[in-house]
């Protein structure tokens, strides 16, 4: 299995290569412009009418750099591809909230930047932007579990290798390429705080089976998955229904119409045991809910538990 892993790793890294010349030179392609307003960078059209663009370094940056949400009257919403790479004087950056993108290989190779704020505005984020930086060793080293995660909502990485994969929850995004080349990973489970899956996720996992969306699924970015075989399991009428019959998927409702059931949600207010007193449990970090067959969920305020402390443990 090591011997399997490390020539996937290998595979892999070559691969990425190829992707990585393939984004730096559509990077290279796209017509920026320097700003007259801050000399220090440049940016490119996203869309002109609604006048965003996507911002990138002018020159060589130094130490803590804070990006603006606008320059030259435009709204940055996006960090170009390949936009910082190899700022290796950079040892900070603030991204604006106005920013929702990060595009891939952001700031590759800025081998001094640690320090990095991201909004929660960020829903898009393409392949490994802070690969070759410090920020990136640390957020792997600090990890926990195989999730690297940024934020405690993108799933920036994937470093285990498990076949079955249950993305935890609070995972708002999934990265560009997080499993890509991956040809061991047989399901996905996501939760339903899974909002977005950005490009290449699970690119090249030619066997995964079945994929289990939740209710929170409502983007699926292009070439997110490519094994042509797989099952999709969601909610009726959800946009991972849609998803599958764009695609050619197979569909398997999670629940039948018009069913319900009640489902108990545990928060991160959990206690590891219950007790309030000698002669109740605690409800703290407990809900209660109504699961409708579209995914739905209704809160139930009004339950309590079918017995105490007293009468279970005396």
């Amino acid at each position: 299995m090591k011997i399997k892993k490390k020539i996937l790793s290998g595979l892999t890294a070559g691969i990425l290569t190829l992707i990585s010349v393939t984004f730096s030179l559509s990077a290279a392609d796209a017509e920026f412009i320097a700003s007259k307003e801050d000399p220090r960078f440049r940016y490119t059209y996203i869309d002109q009418n609604q006048q965003t663009v996507s911002i990138a370094a002018n020159g060589n940056l130094t130490g803590n750099i804070t990006i603006p949400s606008e320059i030259d009257g435009k709204k940055v919403t996006a960090i170009s591809e390949y936009g910082f790479s190899e700022q290796v004087k950079v040892t900070g950056i603030t991204i604006p909230e106005s920013v929702t993108k990060i595009d891939s290989f952001a700031f590759n190779n800025c081998t001094a930047l640690k320090n990095v704020k991201i909004p929660d505005s960020v829903i898009n984020m393409g392949t490994r932007p802070f690969v070759l930086t410090e920020y990136e060793s640390v957020l792997e080293k600090n990890a926990g579990s195989d999730f690297v995660l940024i934020n405690d909502y993108i799933l920036y990485k994937y470093i285990g290798n498990k076949v079955n994969i249950d993305i935890p929850d609070g995972v708002r995004v999934i990265a560009g390429s997080v499993f890509a080349y991956d040809e061991d990973i047989n399901s996905i489970v996501c939760p339903d705080s899974v909002q977005y899956i950005c490009e290449y996720a699970f690119w090249d996992c030619n066997h995964i089976k079945s994929v289990t969306f939740g209710n929170g699924i409502t983007n699926i970015k292009l070439n997110s998955f490519t094994s042509a075989d797989m099952a999709i399991y969601g909610y009726l009428g959800s946009y991972s229904q849609k998803f599958a019959q764009n695609n050619k998927y197979t569909f398997v409702p999670l629940m039948n119409y018009g069913d319900t059931r009640t489902e108990i949600i545990y928060t991160k207010d959990l206690r590891q045991y219950y007790f309030s007193d000698e002669t109740s449990f605690s409800r703290s970090g407990i809900k209660v809910c109504t699961r409708k067959y579209d995914g739905t969920l209704t809160e139930i305020p009004d339950w309590d538990f079918t017995s105490s402390p007293d009468k279970l443990y005396n």
